[in-house]
């Protein structure tokens, strides 16, 4: 598919139903390198073809998904053709090796979530890095994320900042909207973008570090320029600066990431859904999955982190499981008031 359609299906796909839905088949035929008419064959199940990846948790009724003959999805091909243990740590090493002073040599964003708390305990005492901490304080965040994050860097000796973010307008739009936009998640994330490269002109420093635990797609790599690893954002391209992703980059799994936050005393504050520190997270997946038919940020995400050896198939399951149940009605009433100013 040439350039200008793929450009064409982008935009068509921020636009209201039933245009996003012409959209999706538009991405799905970009990602194949399949005409349209045969991706919606496919998709109507009238040409045969497996429909869930026997890997990861990537289904065909993901837009830009497709399963290959091997019963492996598109992005497992292309990990297992391009994935190299060998590459992996030449570029931790690289990312290791970059020019630091005296003072921090890491800005790193915590939540107080499992994945940060466990990021962080790594990047200090595996990695041997002296992080500084932030925080995106915004109106979603769990009553205890800001105290949890503030403690376990206190406990660790990491300096700790806080930036605010508002996004009750924002969330109100998306909870009237049909296709649920703004995203909030991605407007978070620009955010922690936007916050992590002020601090490194602050101080100095060249490298970031994330609890993602996925690698960087096209790259697959824990660690990228910022300009790569920033590149859907609204922020300045940088390529001075360098991103890892800290579980990947240090191939922890589950049990040493469990470790980790053991070692600092992390408590999960059981948020329904799949999230330990935002309450947006599990309200828009369900909201998504009632609406569209699947959980494209759960299961791009939890298939991206079983690639990584990251999360077990079980727990990617399970994680799916709770992304995709009936939608608490309590947390969306709480994230209505909030989004209200109550």
């Amino acid at each position: 598919m040439s350039p200008s359609l793929d450009r064409l299906a982008f935009a068509l796909h921020r636009a209201p139903w039933p245009v996003a839905d012409l959209a999706r088949y538009l991405r799905d035929a970009t990602g194949r390198g399949y005409g349209l008419t045969r991706t919606m064959l496919e998709q109507r199940r009238l040409v045969p073809r497996p429909s869930a990846c026997r890997r990861c948790l990537q289904h065909m009724r993901i837009p830009g998904v497709w399963i290959g003959e091997s019963g492996l999805c598109n992005a497992c091909l292309a990990h297992e053709r391009e994935y190299s243990e060998a590459r992996a740590e030449r570029a931790l090493a690289e990312f290791l090796d970059l020019p630091h002073g005296d003072g921090p040599d890491l800005v790193m964003a915590v939540s107080g979530g499992k994945d940060s708390t466990a990021a962080l305990v790594l990047a200090v005492e595996e990695l041997g890095l002296k992080p500084l901490a932030f925080l995106v304080r915004h109106e979603f965040l769990d009553d205890g994320a800001e105290v949890r994050a503030r403690e376990l860097c206190r406990g660790l000796g990491v300096p700790f900042e806080v930036y605010e973010l508002s996004l009750a307008g924002d969330v109100r739009r998306a909870l009237r909207s049909r296709t649920l936009s703004p995203w909030p998640c991605l407007l978070c994330c620009e955010a922690q973008a936007r916050a992590a490269l002020e601090l490194c002109d602050r101080h100095g420093i060249v490298r970031v570090g994330t609890g993602l635990r996925t690698l960087w797609e096209d790259r697959h790599t824990a660690v990228a320029p910022a300009g790569f690893a920033y590149r859907h954002f609204r922020v300045p391209p940088r390529h001075d600066v360098w991103i890892a992703n800290i579980i990947p980059a240090c191939r922890a799994d589950e049990d040493r990431q469990r470790a980790a936050r053991d070692r600092v005393g992390w408590q999960d504050p059981q948020i329904p859904g799949n999230t330990t520190n935002c309450l947006l997270h599990p309200v828009f997946e369900s909201l998504h999955c009632r609406r569209f038919g699947y959980a494209w940020e759960a299961e791009r995400f939890l298939s991206a982190e079983l690639r990584a050896g990251c999360i077990s198939r079980a727990s990617a399951e399970q994680a799916l499981r709770s992304a995709t149940a009936d939608l608490d009605s309590e947390l969306l009433a709480l994230v209505r008031r909030r989004a209200s100013g109550g």
